[in-house]
């Protein structure tokens, strides 16, 4: 979702396009190599806490440096985004005295920082709960919380906030009058 706002930031760049595609690529192979490394090293364990109840624990000599930089590597993706959208907003605020005009762009930088700091929460939030020191019911509550799948319900508010702010007229239309050498319009995919 960062990457469709970016590439829309910046009128569908082509070598921008290919850098961040490529870098995704990188993120991509390296969590897939880390997850099947910890799914290798790990034994599941099976257990009875009482009559009739079972309960499955994982063991594993996975490092905890491994398990904290699986979560780092979206971090530093979406930081990457993060860093890119700002830019281009200053661009666009610089030259025209504000975001008079331009609410869409104020849009996409606001859910673009919220989704930020919602995917560092959860990373963060993951990594603690690989420390084998905390408890493990605090590590249950974080690792429900910091659950991935809680950015794709966030995702689909920040298309739906996107939407409405296209049909509150907050469209292309409202860069009609702003050009710039500098800033060219958004253009989504």
């Amino acid at each position: 979702i960062l990457y469709i706002r970016v590439m829309a930031l910046y009128s569908q760049n082509k070598r921008l396009s290919l850098l961040l595609r490529s870098l995704f690529a990188v993120e991509a192979a390296f969590m897939l190599g880390n997850f099947l490394y910890g799914i290798i090293s790990e034994k599941i364990s099976v257990g009875g806490l009482a009559r009739g109840i079972t309960v499955c624990g994982v063991d594993s000599n996975f490092p905890v440096f491994w398990q904290a930089l699986y979560w780092t590597a979206p971090v530093v993706y979406e930081l990457i985004l993060m860093a890119l959208a700002v830019y281009k907003t200053a661009e666009f605020w610089r030259t025209s005295a504000g975001f008079k005009g331009l609410d869409l762009v104020k849009v996409l930088l606001q859910d673009q920082a919220l989704y930020f700091i919602v995917v560092i929460a959860c990373s963060l939030m993951q990594i603690i709960t690989f420390r084998s020191s905390i408890n493990p019911v605090l590590a249950t509550f974080l690792d429900t919380i910091g659950n991935a799948s809680f950015l794709c319900v966030l995702g689909s508010r920040l298309l739906v906030h996107l939407k409405e702010a296209g049909d509150r007229g907050v469209d292309s239309t409202t860069l009609a009058s702003y050009r710039s050498e500098t800033v060219s319009n958004m253009e989504f995919a």
